[in-house]
């Protein structure tokens, strides 16, 4: 479809011409998403939610609420797009300097390991924050519900940590400090390949300059690192607060990873931790036992008592990359199957055994094929900005949601010679790649801009994310002929649609 010449493609299709059918699903839609939802705030599934502008949401369920409100899954309703939106009441006058201070920080802080913020506006008594919609829900509830089953593998927790990591280090270089830290205020996507920081609440501007501020205040009185102690034993007064504060927090996560035991439930039930000599061995005592104790001397990093000689973010990246690289795979390769492969596949048998160091560690369980959040994993402690979705749907030739070993080195022989999609589109970088766009996707150059073009004004809040109905929407503007049946098109791109979302790589892929 893409051979049509751009000058008949139709820009900029009002709202009010899309067809019935479209506006009609979005309705069932969100009729069908709030069926059996209920909630404990005032706010109540339903609700039409107005943000002045034009624009409207409709709650659809309660996803938490807490002394700071509620987090709300809402549905935008002239296009379906599914977001969270978070209530707070706007009775205190702090709490309104609270809120419009974490707005201000959301909005510096794009990054794919943070959750991103669509707008935020003012409705009746609330202040209402629109962000991206992490279907995976929290770490906590992840943990919480893996506790009696089948550890997470030593992969999958590097993969993670290698994500918080980044995040952490992306903010601290902003100068911007989380100060609340905790697998709480973690969301994963919803296969839970992705992870991302979530509520800046308690998050603090560090002057230029300087590393660290003087404060009274700090986030969750349980995980508080040992500087700020003095709050948890209530005295009231100055604690020292910076990067380092959040380094903790990241070594408290890590421990709940690698054990499955969740602080407040299993191990500071009643005292905080940086008060609790005993549950720090034990952490430090699990750590050595599992896992081999790979992640033992990062957490004695992490969880000292010194601030000033906790590792930053880029050292705990550095260190699990290094150890990662240092691995064996789990089973060895036939010299067979390599010779084979090699034959069948035209490439060097050094490069399929290259490709096998690689997958081998992954694949710790040796079934031969890796799942999507396997995959994500490997490729972050490779270092390689790339779509693990996509990769996946560019290779997964049977389709069944896994990669089998012959599928990842096909990629890995050619991925220095074709173009590689990238965990976000960047406006500036899109333009430099369309000749390579047209090699790998046949889209014509002059069609690929005009498919840029529109992704960047349905998507204009910059999430990197569209629904199904969005791409829907966006194929339209572009002059394809979507038809009216907008169901059947949301059947093919599988069950999920009414949660799922595609990345601009992804929607390249789809589109192929």
């Amino acid at each position: 479809f893409f051979s049509v010449p751009s000058k008949m493609f139709p820009i900029n299709i009002p709202v009010s011409l899309v067809p019935p059918t479209f506006q009609q699903h979005v309705q069932t839609s969100t009729q069908n998403l709030m069926s059996s939802s209920s909630s404990s705030s005032g706010v109540s599934p339903g609700t039409i939610v107005p943000n002045g502008a034009g624009i409207t949401y409709q709650t659809v369920q309660e996803l938490g609420a807490g002394c700071f409100g509620s987090v709300h899954k809402v549905v935008r309703t002239h296009d379906g797009k599914i977001l969270a939106m978070k209530f707070q009441s706007l009775r205190d006058p702090k709490q309104i300097a609270e809120i419009h201070k974490e707005v201000q920080m959301l909005k510096r802080l794009r990054h794919p390991n943070i959750v991103h913020i669509i707008e935020d506006f003012r409705h009746s008594q609330y202040s209402c924050i629109v962000m991206q919609f992490c279907a995976g829900g929290t770490l906590q509830g992840y943990i919480k519900n893996r506790q009696g089953s089948k550890a997470l593998s030593t992969l999958r927790i590097a993969g993670y940590l290698m994500q918080l990591a980044a995040g952490l280090a992306f903010i601290h270089s902003k100068n911007v400090t989380h100060r609340d830290l905790k697998s709480e205020n973690i969301m994963m996507s919803a296969n839970q390949e992705d992870v991302k920081l979530s509520d800046f609440g308690c998050g603090r501007y560090i002057p230029e300059g300087k590393n660290q501020v003087m404060t009274l205040s700090g986030g969750d009185l349980m995980i508080i690192p040992p500087e700020m102690a003095h709050r948890a034993q209530g005295v009231p007064q100055m604690g020292v607060v910076g990067p380092k504060y959040d380094m903790w927090g990241l070594g408290v996560i890590a421990s709940e990873l690698v054990s499955m035991k969740l602080h407040r439930k299993d191990i500071c039930v009643t005292q905080p931790l940086c008060l609790d000599p005993a549950a720090q061995a034990q952490i430090l005592m699990d750590a050595g036992r599992l896992h081999e104790g790979k992640f033992r001397r990062m957490l004695e990093h992490l969880l000292r008592h010194d601030p000033n000689s906790r590792w930053p973010a880029t050292d705990v990246m550095g260190h699990i990359r290094k150890h990662f690289l240092q691995e064996k795979a789990a089973s060895r390769i036939e010299p067979s199957k390599i010779t084979t492969l090699s034959a069948k596949l035209g490439v060097p048998e050094s490069s399929v055994l290259e490709a096998w160091s690689l997958f081998g560690k992954a694949d710790q369980a040796g079934t031969g094929s890796l799942t999507l959040p396997q995959l994500k994993s490997m490729l972050i402690l490779m270092g390689l900005e790339v779509s693990s979705r996509a990769l996946m749907n560019q290779l997964d030739s049977d389709g069944d949601g896994r990669l089998s070993f012959e599928e990842f080195v096909v990629w890995w022989c050619q991925k220095d010679k074709a173009w590689v999609p990238t965990v976000h589109q960047d406006k500036q970088e899109v333009s430099g790649q369309l000749a390579k766009m047209e090699t790998v996707f046949a889209i014509p150059a002059a069609c690929s801009l005009v498919f840029t073009d529109e992704w960047n004004k349905y998507d204009s809040e910059n999430s990197g994310l569209v629904t199904p109905v969005g791409l829907w929407t966006i194929l339209s503007n572009c002059g394809v002929a979507m038809g009216t049946d907008i169901k059947r098109f949301l059947d093919s791109c599988g069950g999920d649609s009414q949660t799922m979302t595609f990345s601009f790589d992804d929607a390249l892929h789809w589109t192929k």
